[in-house]
């Protein structure tokens, strides 16, 4: 019976000592993998304060830009430019036969003449009440008439002589001398030669993100062209549409500047425009940027639409916060922090975060040489 008691007890010793032996053994693993420290890329949180700079396709248009045509129907005798020269405001580019026009006005003159006769005749018998009032009426309102028809006739004959409206450069001349023309019809195309225009096509969504108050502000971007990709020009806002175009979604902004004389800026060519866009957007509060590769996704959360970055503590161990990633950029993965978990300076893992356990401690990983 004593032996049998001996036995149980050395059975149940041997128990407790192989709890306790585990025990230990398992609080000893966990220690040390807790004193694991595993190199990894490090990076520095930065302020994402919009500086990447955008390319627009910038197309060259005329400032001003005009389809010259005579108002009145006639012959062209004279044609006094061709296209691609540079003309001055009222200087004469083409003219009608006026022969029928300067008949007209003598037609309109004489009749003038004799109705001012008339109507002076009238005024005196009127005044010596020989005639009724009507009748010095009538002969107020035939001269009245025959004025505004020497004035008609006038302008007409005017009308026969084609001027430059402003100082520019002839673009195209549609027609001949000796050629019968309509009133209205184009002549030729008139282009301003001071200034010319620049035209990109903004997306809905960038635009969207303009403030009204830095629509109209002084920032001046750059432009390059194809046909002169050794210069630079700073252009001016001058406006934009406020519908977008119905095929594209996207909103014409036009841009001038003027071109130095040595240099032969024609519409039509094309290049392109360079658009810092933190003089445009202002950035959302607690954006930042970090590299593409510190957002992943831990695999408890698989399957979920979330984002995270392993923040390190001043012992370089490792934190898990959840971030909002914005879009991805040229110059990272541009995230904004939640709850204020992120801030700038902040070091995070820059890549492997799926290697890498939350509150593991990490030292920083330095490459070597030859490698």
């Amino acid at each position: 019976m004593n032996d049998f008691k001996t036995w149980i007890l050395q059975i149940i010793a041997l128990i407790i000592a192989s709890l306790l032996l585990l025990g230990c053994t398992e609080s000893d693993l966990k220690q040390q993998q807790k004193e694991i420290v595993r190199p990894a890329k490090i990076a520095t949180v930065e302020p994402a304060n919009g500086s990447s700079i955008k390319t627009f396709t910038a197309t060259v248009e005329p400032t001003q830009d005009a389809q010259l045509a005579f108002r009145v129907n006639g012959e062209i005798i004279e044609r006094l430019v061709v296209a691609g020269v540079e003309v001055e405001k009222g200087q004469v580019l083409a003219r009608l036969d006026d022969q029928d026009f300067k008949l007209q006005v003598k037609q309109a003159k004489a009749r003038y003449d004799l109705m001012q006769s008339q109507f002076n005749r009238a005024q005196t018998l009127f005044k010596d009440k020989l005639i009724a009032s009507s009748a010095y009426d009538e002969a107020q309102a035939q001269l009245d008439i025959a004025e505004a028809q020497l004035d008609a006739a006038k302008t007409n004959l005017e009308y026969t002589t084609l001027k430059a409206p402003f100082s520019g450069i002839v673009a195209q001349v549609h027609v001949e001398p000796f050629e019968f023309i309509q009133a209205k019809q184009p002549i030729m195309e008139l282009q301003g030669r001071d200034t010319v225009d620049v035209a990109i096509q903004v997306p809905e969504a960038l635009m969207a993100r303009i403030p009204k108050s830095k629509e109209t502000n002084a920032y001046q971007p750059t432009l390059i062209l194809d046909a002169k990709p050794d210069t630079q020009f700073k252009v001016t806002s001058r406006e934009h549409d406020i519908t977008p175009n119905p095929a594209t979604k996207s909103y014409k902004v036009v841009f001038s500047f003027k071109p130095p004389q040595d240099i032969n800026v024609l519409a039509g060519m094309t290049g392109k425009l360079y658009v810092e866009m933190d003089k445009l957007i202002d950035a959302p509060a607690n954006v930042f940027v970090v590299p593409v590769e510190s957002v992943f996704l831990p695999n408890k959360y698989a399957g979920e639409d979330k984002h995270f970055v392993y923040r390190l503590t001043e012992n370089n161990v490792t934190e898990l916060h959840q971030v909002s990633l914005i879009r991805l950029s040229q110059q990272g993965a541009i995230i904004q922090a939640i709850n204020d978990n992120i801030k700038v300076n902040d070091r995070v893992i820059a890549a492997g975060s799926h290697l890498i356990a939350e509150g593991q401690k990490v030292t920083p990983w330095t490459r070597e040489r030859g490698l």
